[in-house]
Formats: C-alpha cells, structure tokens, sequence
C-alpha cells in the first residue's frame, strides 16, 4: 500500500514518455484513433476498465458519450503529436488539496492499460490506434468524474440544496478550447470563503503532520507535554510556556475552539479534545471541505444557516455575519434533520398542533398520573371526526390503545407556557421542522444543547424576527415583543422568501483564522469516514513524484 500511489505514478509518467518516443515515429492516424474511440463510445454500455469500483459511472459515462459525439469522436488529449497528458495528470495530483484522493482519479486505470504494453511498434498499427483511443477515453472519464466531484462533492447525499446544473460536457470543451485545465477545474470549486479558509486549514494541518504533529497529553500535571500540544495549534506562544497565567489562557482558548465551557483546566472533556490525532483532525477539515461541495455556489445575499454540531445560528448578508445565537436542536433519537428550504412567513403567537408522537409518548403518560395536566398547560382537544373542541372531562384517555390511530388532536394555546414561545419561523418541508421561541430559557446556557424534537428552538427570536423583517418598518424587536403581549395569533409574510440553511458543520475557520471543531452529534462524520476513501497521496515518496510532475508541469 505505501507505494501504491507512486508506481501510479510513474506509470502515468512511463507512459507519457512512450507516447513521446512514439511521436518521433509514424503513429496511428488521427481516423484510425477516432475510429477506436466511436467503437468503444457507440457500444453502449461503459466498458469495465474504466468503470470498475467508480462511482457513478452511468451518469459520468453518458457525459462522456455527449463530449465524444459532439466532438465527431476526434481524441482530446491523445492527437498525432500533440499530448496533454502531463497536465492533466498534474490536475489529478493536486485533488488533495481539495481534501480529495488523487487515486480516485484515472490513475489505477493507466496503471491497467499500461500493464497491456504500449511497446512503440504496436503504437503504429490497428492496436495501437485502440490503445490511445483507451487512453483517451480514460482520461476523458477521469477528468469528468474529477469535476463532477468538485461541483457536487464525492458523497452527495440524497437531500435537496438546490445545487447548481453544471454540464460537464461543456465544461471540458471549455478547457480544452481555453488550454487551460486548471482553470477550467477552478471554475467547478465552490465559490464561499468559508471553503478557502478550509483549505488553508487542510495545508496548514499537513504542514504541521510534515513536522512531526503533536505529542499525546497524559493528564493535567503532565505540562511539558501540554505546553508542547496547545503551542503546536497556536493556542501558547512558546515565549509563554513558564506563564501559568498564559497557559490557563490559551487553555481556555483551545476550549473555546472546541466547544468547551472555557474554565482554563484540563478536565475530562478537555483531555479527550487535546488528544485527538492529527490525523483525526486531517479528516474533519477534508469531510467539512466535501460538505461544502454539496451546496450551491450563492446562498444569497441574505440567508439564515443553523450549524446543527454548534447548536448555533447565524443570520448572513453580504457575506458577514449580522445575527449570531445559541440555538437547541433534537435529540439523537430525534435529530434535527439537515435540509434547506426557504422562509415564507413568521407567527407571532403561534399555537401548538402537538404531533401524535408527543402525544402518545410524552403527553398520554402524564395524563394516567396527573388528570389536570391539559388544564394547567392551557391545551385543548379536537376531534380529528367533527373537528371540534372536545370536553377533556367526557374523554376515558385510560380506554385509548397507544398503538392505534389517535381520535384525538392536542393543541396547545398561545401563551407563556406555549412551547413554540412567542414566535415560530415557517419554512414548509416534508419535515415539518421550523425555528421557534422556547419558555425553556435556561437550556441555552447548557454546552450541548440537544434536547428538542427536531426542531431548532432560538435563543433571540425578536431580533430575528426584526432581522428577516428587514423591509417592513413597523417591525422591530420592541414592536414585536409588544404585539407578543396581546396572546393574540398573528401571521406576518417575509418581504421575500429567506433561504434557510440546516447543515452539519464539525470544523470552519473563523474570520480571525480560528480553526474551530465540535463533537461528531449525530455520527455524521463517522459516516462521511467510512464512504470517502483516505488519502493515499500521504507517502513522502508519493509526494516527491506528484511534486516533481507538477513542478514540470507549471514550468
């Protein structure tokens, strides 16, 4: 496994070379290589060397089949003299920068064509010409996936961000006419700040593994090591190493970084956080990297992003950060599902249709011990037959089967009690998740804040309310809070739809170069571990060969 990526390598180079040597003899003619290409591209189905362990293979496979046609089947990087192979694996080389594995590029599949032989005197007959076309083809099919990852990310799931359509087809046209593949490749990458600062990370992290990484923290009294691990982050400068004041400090900063109550001491948590590997934290930065690529290029000017592991919201325009707060999101049993969907209207006052889960599960419970539980939370009963408010008295809640549908809807009164607040933020989904207020004040000074039923319960509803309002000048947080008094149900429609983003970010950069990380809340990058690939590129012998073809590459 160690040299694996480097005999690919050195395959794709071997490769180019004898190609090159070829060109100084009489090689197939440019027919008899497009003549290759159409009786593989026509065939129909994606032959197995350059499908095999790829994903999504028909989708990148008729992009292929459309390039091709387009073209009249002439070759795009394997023409007569005129190779473009170099810089087109240079391309592959620097997928790593983007978190991605160079492996997963056309690399395995050269490796394959070149153990079939490319002996210059075959180069001249009916073989060769199928060969280069193979090579063409492999190419072509690598670099369509490698943009496809760019633009969409290596393991999209299946929920809906509105991403943007990109024709591959067209883009590779694009590159070829321009010469220019990594700008071409560019174009693809995602656009937000945030996805640099990333990447920045990603470099600065491997520079730091390049050193050596950092040394493992026994326990509180075990300083040298300590000293040595919170400097390698920047959170100690080595003049301060003998500061015990200086020391708490930057403890209480690596804390803060981490989602950590900032007290300055080493405590279980903080142990746990300083100890995990380097390498762990290399494959954080890379899956927040890839989760970027499932988004579209322009959230908006304006828009609201909650990060579900942070249990915080933010309200953007203009690309800064205008509102910023606390948030809960649900339990692990009932996670707050990840989605985007735009914000139509707000509820000032809103009742509360309980869902039948809450009610059958949470609500019918209470009721065998505590009859006047509906009384006392101001929620009244509806027949799902007559629609009707129902006397809570004439109902036998002891005759009711739990596993049988409900005759019944609970809906909770406007009031201080209400468990929405005073304010709820629609934005419909098949979820039936929004933003809301909470009388549950106190739990937003918990450090984990996971606690409701999905939804995102909001720390400062009035100044978000006032923030998405922006437009309406009657509208502000005293002049809401006011209307908030009356228990009256308003319904107020935004100016404009406002896009609202739940995502799952465990590590960004903040504005001040910050590198950020939170606990892994619902397994999501346990998951993201196990379907994107490691790098294979991490072996210093790997390295120098990518690094010497890019350095001949640039020249």
């Amino acid at each position: 496994m160690k040299y694996r990526f480097a005999r690919r390598v050195l395959g794709f180079l071997s490769i180019a070379l004898i190609l090159f040597a070829a060109s100084c003899r009489q090689m197939p003619s440019d027919i008899q290589i497009e003549e290759a290409i159409k009786q593989e591209v026509v065939a129909g189905n994606p032959p197995k060397y350059i499908t095999e362990g790829r994903k999504r293979s028909k989708r990148v496979w008729t992009t292929l089949q459309r390039f091709y046609v387009k073209r009249e089947y002439r070759p795009a990087w394997v023409s007569g003299d005129n190779l473009s192979i170099e810089e087109l694996v240079g391309a592959f080389c620097r997928a790593d920068q983007e978190g991605l594995d160079p492996g997963n590029y056309s690399l395995s599949l050269l490796s394959r064509l070149h153990t079939g032989g490319y002996e210059t005197d075959d180069l001249e007959d009916e073989e060769g010409a199928k060969r280069l076309a193979q090579l063409d083809l492999a190419l072509t099919y690598a670099l369509v996936t490698y943009g496809a990852h760019l633009t969409n990310g290596y393991a999209r799931p299946q929920w809906d961000t509105s991403q943007d359509s990109i024709r591959m087809d067209d883009q590779l046209q694009k590159a070829l006419d321009s010469g220019t593949i990594r700008e071409a490749l560019a174009e693809l990458l995602p656009s937000h700040e945030q996805y640099q600062r990333l990447k920045q990370a990603l470099a600065d992290y491997r520079r730091l593994q390049s050193r050596g990484g950092w040394p493992s923290v026994k326990d509180a009294r075990d300083l040298a090591n300590l000293q040595l691990r919170l400097a390698a982050t920047g959170n100690l400068h080595s003049s301060d190493v003998d500061n015990p004041e200086s020391l708490a400090a930057a403890i209480k900063k690596f804390q803060s970084r981490h989602g950590l109550t900032p007290s300055g001491k080493v405590d279980g948590l903080t142990l746990s956080a300083l100890n995990v590997p380097l390498e762990s934290r290399i494959r954080q930065i890379e899956i927040n990297l890839e989760r970027w690529r499932w988004l579209p290029k322009t959230l908006g000017d304006r828009y609201i992003m909650v990060n579900v592991p942070a249990f915080e919201l933010q309200a953007v325009e203009e690309g800064k950060t205008a509102l910023r707060m606390p948030v809960v999101v649900g339990q692990e049993y009932k996670p707050t599902p990840l989605f985007s969907q735009k914000m139509k209207y707000l509820v000032l006052n809103p009742s509360w249709n309980i869902p039948e889960s809450i009610t059958k599960e949470e609500i019918l419970p209470a009721l065998m011990t505590d009859p006047a539980y509906l009384s006392r939370n101001g929620i009244e009963v509806v027949s799902m037959e007559t629609k009707e408010v129902v006397d809570v008295a004439e109902i036998d809640w002891e005759s009711l089967d739990p596993e049988e549908d409900f005759p019944y809807r609970l809906r909770q009164q406007p009031g201080e009690d209400n468990s929405l607040g005073k304010i709820k933020f629609i934005f419909p989904n098949e979820f039936d998740v929004y933003l809301h207020d909470t009388p549950a004040q106190q739990l937003f000074h918990r450090r984990k804040r996971d606690f409701s039923h999905g939804c995102v319960r909001v720390s400062k509803p009035y100044e978000l309310a006032a923030w998405v309002l922006e437009g309406k000048s009657e509208w502000n947080p005293d002049s809401l809070r006011e209307a908030a008094t009356t228990n009256e149900e308003k319904t107020i429609k935004l100016p404009k739809p406002m896009p609202v983003y739940i995502l799952y970010w465990t590590c960004w950069v903040e504005e001040n170069g910050t590198v950020s990380f939170r606990e892994d809340l619902y397994d999501q990058d346990k998951k993201m571990f196990s379907i994107m690939p490691p790098q294979t590129s991490g072996s210093a012998e790997a390295q120098k060969h990518c690094r010497s073809l890019l350095e001949r590459v640039e020249d």
